[in-house]
């Protein structure tokens, strides 16, 4: 009962909706390309190396052990 209520509003706002979303405004005229600027890139060889102060710890151990 209640959404045979609804509908209609729904529908209508939907019509109102598309009816403002075809406005007539003009638009405006279409602009040329903007401007850019270039860059020159030279290709050289960098270093990527970092020592950090740490420790490390195993995450399993295990024994070795000779079968006599």
């Amino acid at each position: 009962m209640l959404l045979s209520r609804i509908r209609p509003f729904a529908l209508s706002l939907a019509i109102a909706a598309t009816v403002a979303a075809c406005g007539g405004q003009p638009q405006a005229p279409e602009q040329g390309p903007g401007d850019v600027t270039v860059v020159t890139l030279k290709s050289e060889t960098v270093g990527l190396t970092r020592e950090l102060p740490g420790r490390t710890n195993a995450f399993l151990v295990a024994e070795v052990r000779p079968q006599v």
